[in-house]
């Protein structure tokens, strides 16, 4: 055959397979510049419609899509997703009272949305309870996983102290450390895997202890490095969350206090009425604590009574008012969920 035509010929079915592999492969969220994550993942307790499950929802319209029960005597509880907005992550916690571990599956979407795999991670159960929203967050890429659970002594669990861990998703291994007291939430991973923050709280409540925002760094073998505490935030804070931006210099800080506490938006005065409780969502620089802004979110139809997710890209957040895109000031209410455990995209 001559050269020429061999070569028309590689190029044609070179053509075939990469059209193949578009069609084949999810799309990834640098490729939909803009937009916002087509899917939700959302965990949500048994009820009277049905056991605990987690739900498949669309994004742009918060119809249910799929949905998958936890396994028997459990239920599902904090979700993490990857950034490419199909592979999921599910903590899956024994009912009892006395349950002292937990386990986590892995559940993957097809290209319709619809669930196409499900397993558990290998390396068994993990020692420990769960009882903090946002206790597990996942690298960009799915590699890893960090979790925190309140400690078991002697097979039952204990007030008081924790442990952070991270694991590799692919083996099972990983690295912890163990803290007297305290407890951990809200936790995001840097796009490279090289650190993650999170929420550290003290004493009985944040309202009588300590709340900070601290990080960690993670070496390449995913030992746990190096922490450093970022910003000491107000003692009568009743609710903080925070969400690192993917690059790693700043971090979205949400504070749900007295609305005493926080000062009304400017030309507004003293006139409107303001509820006990309100939540200032400001952006702060993680090399030293720094607020460099402030973000007004508008209202919308609640999806889980704590929740801030970033996505991805860093452009896009879901809160407990809706999706908000922080680059155009738009929002998208998000209804359907406001029994919600935890959800992620």
């Amino acid at each position: 055959m001559p050269i020429a035509a061999t070569l028309a010929l590689l190029v044609v079915l070179t053509g075939v397979l990469a059209v193949e592999r578009l069609r084949e492969r999810p799309p990834r969220l640098t490729e939909r510049s803009g937009a916002m994550p087509a899917y939700l993942f959302v965990s949500l307790p048994a009820d009277r419609s049905g056991p605990a499950r987690l739900q498949i929802r669309a994004t742009a319209t918060g119809r249910v899509v799929d949905e998958v029960a936890a396994p028997t005597g459990s239920e599902y509880l904090d979700v993490a997703v990857t950034a490419d907005n199909r592979t999921a992550f599910v903590v899956v916690q024994p009912r009892r009272a006395t349950a002292c571990t937990f386990g986590i599956e892995r559940i993957t979407l097809g290209i319709d949305g619809r669930i196409a795999a499900r397993s558990a991670l290998p390396g068994g159960p993990l020692m420990g309870v769960i009882r903090e929203d946002g206790t597990l967050a996942v690298t960009p890429d799915g590699r890893r996983l960090v979790y925190s659970a309140a400690r078991c002594v002697g097979g039952r669990p204990v007030d008081g102290g924790m442990t952070l861990g991270v694991l590799d998703t692919g083996g099972g291994t990983g690295s912890t450390r163990s803290f007297a007291r305290g407890a951990a939430r809200s936790f995001s991973w840097r796009a490279d895997g090289r650190g993650f923050a999170f929420v550290w709280i003290t004493g009985a409540s944040p309202s009588t202890g300590r709340v900070e925002i601290r990080t960690f760094a993670v070496g390449e073998d995913g030992t746990i490095g190096a922490g450093r505490m970022i910003r000491r935030l107000r003692a009568d804070s009743v609710l903080t969350l925070a969400a690192l931006l993917p690059a790693g210099d700043r971090i979205v800080v949400s504070e749900s206090k007295p609305a005493a506490a926080i000062a009304p938006p400017p030309g507004t005065g003293n006139a409107p009425a303001r509820p006990p409780v309100a939540t200032e969502l400001s952006v702060i620089r993680a090399a030293d604590g720094a607020r460099v802004d402030t973000v007004r979110l508008p209202g919308g139809s609640a999806i889980a009574p704590s929740l801030l997710k970033l996505d991805a890209s860093g452009r896009h957040l879901l809160t407990a008012t809706g999706a908000y895109d922080l680059r155009t000031g738009r929002a998208r209410p998000v209804g359907g969920g406001s029994t919600a455990l935890d959800a992620d995209w």
